[in-house]
């Protein structure tokens, strides 16, 4: 997730016009060709959605033991196909 905020007066501002692209280490591949799109939304907050079609997503598991204190996991969720 990027936003952009105005140095002077912290404001959360648009992205620039010809935002700069993104940095990918070398030997390394881009995630991909997906390309996702920004829906505004319908709230009155405005705001945006964005379809990640599968991607980005984690399990959660959550365990509680014998004194109460739950412990969380994440792992990579299988790949959708």
């Amino acid at each position: 997730m990027r936003v952009y905020r105005d140095p002077a007066t912290g404001a959360f501002v648009p992205p620039p016009a010809a935002p700069a692209p993104a940095a990918t280490p070398a030997g390394s591949q881009p995630l991909g060709v997906r390309r996702f799109v920004e829906v505004p939304g319908t709230s009155p907050a405005g705001g945006v959605t964005v379809d990640l079609q599968g991607a980005f997503q984690s399990e959660v598991t959550a365990t509680v033991d014998r004194d109460g204190h739950v412990a969380t996991r994440c792992a990579d969720a299988p790949a959708v196909r």
